[in-house]
């Protein structure tokens, strides 16, 4: 049998940017789109993405993947081009599908205090090691 530290997992910095942690997941499927552009060629970039990050717990679900599987992520920020400073700071809005079609998230900068509603991005901040 696995134990935790062989299961799959996305935490919101590395995978599925600015959602929170989701550990014991048998199958991951992590879908990025990235635009950069150079600010300071070799030290700082603006980023755009779109990602969508799916899990499932047990392994056999994976051939029903749907779109209510996928947590999305859409960012916009600051990139630092540094070998030895990889980190991003990103203004980042997510969603997910369910039944009823795409419901935003509420983020907690730009956003009313109500927090049912779909409105507002959350503040991210992400290592980005792969782009290295």
């Amino acid at each position: 049998a696995a134990t935790r530290s062989d299961l799959l997992y996305y935490d919101g910095m590395f995978l599925a940017r600015g959602w929170g942690t989701n550990y014991d997941n048998e199958a991951l499927l992590d879908i990025v789109l990235d635009f950069t552009s150079p600010i300071v060629p070799g030290m700082l970039s603006w980023n755009t993405f779109l990602s969508g990050t799916a899990v499932w717990d047990d392994f056999e679900d994976v051939p029903s993947i749907s779109l209510n599987d996928f947590y999305f992520s859409l960012g916009t920020g600051l990139q630092i081009d540094i070998p030895s400073f990889p980190i991003s700071f990103f203004l980042v809005k997510r969603a997910q599908f369910n039944d009823s079609g795409l419901d935003l998230q509420h983020g907690s900068i730009f956003g009313s205090d109500d927090t049912t509603d779909d409105t507002g991005v959350d503040f991210v901040i992400t290592f980005d090691l792969d782009y290295f």
